[in-house]
């Protein structure tokens, strides 16, 4: 399916004139991941033939909002998550940039070794008397690097953690043998992936809920929603059971970014592609959002609780 969506853009490539032929860029990546195969594809799709993207790759969403910060004739994809903390970080950067919708979510994967010393995410926040916490984040460019930065702004405890960066599956490997404490990763809901399809087959894997209630507030009062959904995602098909292996976590928005001086013409188009395409899993079954605002409802339990 993801190669399909690549074949028919590669075609639309070649049957678009040259002189309707615009030269915007389209940054995404990795370029083995869904966001470039699929996602990117559609969005280009979308705006053709009035707009031409030419998909380029990137090492993650920082590097392509760098694009776009630099480049009025750039679009890129990002999660919203890296996007709020880069405007929390940069201020400055709010009017350079316009956003459009979302285009399906990013959620975000733990896995530490059954029976150690991580059992909960709370345990990533406290120390060790025997040495902190190894926590792998892949590739120090890569999304998950940046949404577990992400993350240490809103929860400062995780600053005590200690990095590594080895990524997909020497992490996993690491964690089995007991040499990494969690090895921590960004994906796309899919049934398809291969780092989950090695925590299913192992005996010694398992998947680390995350959920914090730090990480679903909101940076501002006026935010109708956080950088974080708690959801719960489905992780293994049981057709014989009839019933399905799920994983609470909490994902993050994917929207399209551009330059706030992009032509009209294009921004309009962008936006117009957001809402009247569906970019939504193509089984949305996978995902189960499970309190969108979860943070007023744990201060109303307060409430009530400090009321007796």
């Amino acid at each position: 399916m993801l190669r399909a969506s690549l074949r028919v853009v590669l075609l639309l490539a070649f049957l678009v004139p040259a002189s309707v032929q615009a030269q915007t860029k389209l940054y995404a990546g990795p370029q083995t991941e869904p966001l470039y195969l699929d996602v990117a594809p559609k969005l280009m799709t979308a705006v053709f033939p009035e707009h031409r993207l030419n998909l380029r790759a990137t090492s993650g969403g920082l590097e392509s909002l760098q694009h776009v910060l630099e480049d009025v004739d750039a679009v890129g994809l990002l999660q919203r998550d890296l996007l709020r903390d880069h405007l929390s970080r940069h201020p400055d950067d709010t009017d350079r940039l316009v956003a459009f919708g979302t285009l399906g979510l990013r959620c975000l994967y733990g896995v530490v070794r059954e029976g150690g010393w991580v059992a909960s995410f709370d345990d990533l926040l406290r120390s060790r008397e025997d040495g902190s916490l190894l926590v792998d984040v892949g590739p120090p460019e890569g999304d998950a690097a940046a949404t577990f930065s992400a993350m240490r702004a809103l929860e400062p405890d995780l600053a005590e953690v200690k990095l590594e960066h080895r990524g997909d599956l020497r992490a996993l490997h690491m964690v089995e043998a007991g040499l990494t404490d969690v090895a921590f990763f960004v994906e796309t809901p899919s049934l398809d992936s291969n780092l989950l399809a090695k925590v299913n087959s192992s005996d010694t894997l398992t998947l680390l809920p995350i959920i914090s209630r730090s990480l679903l507030a909101s940076r501002a009062e006026e935010e109708a929603e956080g950088s974080y959904l708690y959801t719960r995602v489905v992780v293994e098909r049981k057709p014989w059971r009839r019933s399905d292996t799920t994983y609470e976590t909490l994902c993050t928005p994917l929207t399209v970014v551009a330059n706030s001086n992009s032509k009209a013409e294009l921004l309009d188009a962008l936006a117009f592609a957001v809402i009247s395409q569906d970019f939504e899993p193509s089984d949305p079954s996978l995902t189960e959002r499970l309190l969108m605002n979860a943070q007023k409802v744990g201060d109303r339990v307060l409430r009530l609780i400090e009321g007796f």
